[in-house]
């Protein structure tokens, strides 16, 4: 899975891989059949474990829903989300 910011008609195992330039020298995680699509494009594939995220710039990726915690954890540090004190209490 792939967070860009950009919508696609056809989005090919959550790679945006048919809008030119998007992927060209970033790093994307992503499930191993991924791999030939991004690097197609000029993606460069990383290989995570299946719970990690990886972030490149204001870009997020992840190899699939095991990884969806820390996927939308790093989604919301790309976009400045700060936690509210109350709420970060309840945890445990």
């Amino acid at each position: 899975m792939v967070a860009t910011g950009f919508q696609s008609r056809k989005n090919t195992n959550g790679v945006h891989a048919n809008l030119p330039g998007v992927l060209k020298g970033r790093n994307v995680a992503g499930l191993g059949a991924c791999e030939p699509k991004v690097t197609a494009v000029g993606g460069i594939y990383i290989d995570v474990k299946p719970t990690e995220a990886y972030v490149d710039g204001n870009m997020v990726s992840a190899k699939g829903w095991t990884g969806l915690a820390a996927f939308m954890r790093e989604c919301l540090n790309v976009l400045g989300t700060k936690k509210h004190p109350q709420l970060s209490d309840r945890a445990g």
